[in-house]
């Protein structure tokens, strides 16, 4: 298969992959809100044992670190994808560098030689 077919498609599945990443950490984050703060903290009723609710609330706190890291790094495999997607072909490239060099030096022999 040539490079110009599997380029875009390594980019789609790469934006994809991105995608459903940070669609699985707003799940994980909706579901972590919907729990009751008494359900979190482990505290039923009024009797609190403070060692057990902060244990509670340092793994809260690490969820949520850990949501942060997955949601940014969902959207910088999203974007990964999509500089995939967008980018020119290497040849095309050269050429186009090729040509604009060309017309470059074509442009400045005419300039330093008036005739």
């Amino acid at each position: 298969m040539p490079r110009t077919v599997i380029a875009p498609i390594l980019g789609i599945l790469t934006f994809l992959g991105g995608i459903a990443l940070l669609l699985l950490t707003f799940r994980l984050a909706y579901d972590l809100y919907q729990q009751p703060v008494g359900n979190v903290l482990g505290t039923q009723g009024e009797n609190v044992i403070p060692a057990n609710a902060a244990n509670a609330l340092a793994g809260v706190l690490i969820r949520i670190v850990l949501l942060f890291t997955m949601g940014a790094m969902g959207s910088w495999i999203a974007n990964r994808g999509v500089n995939m997607l967008t980018a020119q072909p290497v040849r095309r490239r050269e050429r186009d560098r090729r040509r604009a060099s060309d017309a470059v030096s074509e442009s400045g022999d005419d300039a330093e030689n008036p005739e």
